[in-house]
């Protein structure tokens, strides 16, 4: 279990061998633990020749099982939910600045709206679809505030998301290694101002 829990992590551990190594080690001293609790009555061992461990056994048994034991389910959680919230595919962080358009299915939008900038989170079961970014007053060039624009979208999506390209002359691609899912942000000119329509790329929707 401990194995297969650290090897859900490869695509977030960039010394992933090493840390490998870790496990292997971990694995024995868990082993090692194990032994020590079945050699005795109360669990696997005779009762008249088992030995029970000494409370000192006891104490460094049970001080490395609770660290070792919360560790893994701390990074289960992480590997669950790696992300910020209010991004795409996490579930929705209701803040003080947000109005709510919320149905009794618990779908719907919530949106921040200020003189710079509308921001809509379409939901569905309180996890984020998608986001519209609608910048209300700068002028947005594509090409002078490409770099701009990306910032912008990467922080609606995953942490490792990376952009991958233009699949058109208004629709920036991302793609996450640790969700492996792709994802798309469509660009639309507003002058002045754009909307960006931010979320999962769904190939089979454009075509591609």
């Amino acid at each position: 279990m401990v194995r297969e829990t650290l090897n859900l992590f490869a695509a977030q551990l960039p010394n992933f061998e090493q840390t490998e190594k870790i496990a292997i080690t971990t694995c024995d001293l868990v082993q090692s633990i194990a032994n020590l609790r079945n050699s005795a009555a109360a669990a696997h061992g005779g009762r008249k020749r088992s030995i029970p461990p000494s409370k000192l056994e006891a104490l460094l048994a049970i001080e490395i099982s609770e660290d070792l034991a919360a560790s893994l389910l701390l990074m289960l959680h992480t590997y669950k939910y790696p992300d910020d919230s209010n991004v795409i595919g996490s579930f929705i962080d209701k803040t003080d600045a947000m109005e709510s358009y919320v149905d009794v299915n618990d779908s719907g939008r919530y949106v921040v709206d200020s003189p710079q900038c509308n921001i809509g989170y379409n939901v569905i079961q309180s996890v984020v679809q998608s986001v519209d970014y609608e910048v209300k007053k700068l002028p947005m060039n594509q090409n002078i505030d490409a770099e701009h624009i990306k910032e912008i979208v990467t922080d609606f999506l995953p942490k490792d998301a990376k952009f991958e390209g233009m699949e058109s002359n208004q629709m920036y691609k991302f793609y996450s290694e640790v969700h492996d899912t792709y994802y798309s942000a469509i660009f639309t000119d507003l002058n002045p101002g754009m909307i960006l329509t931010i979320s999962s790329f769904d190939e089979a929707i454009y075509g591609l």
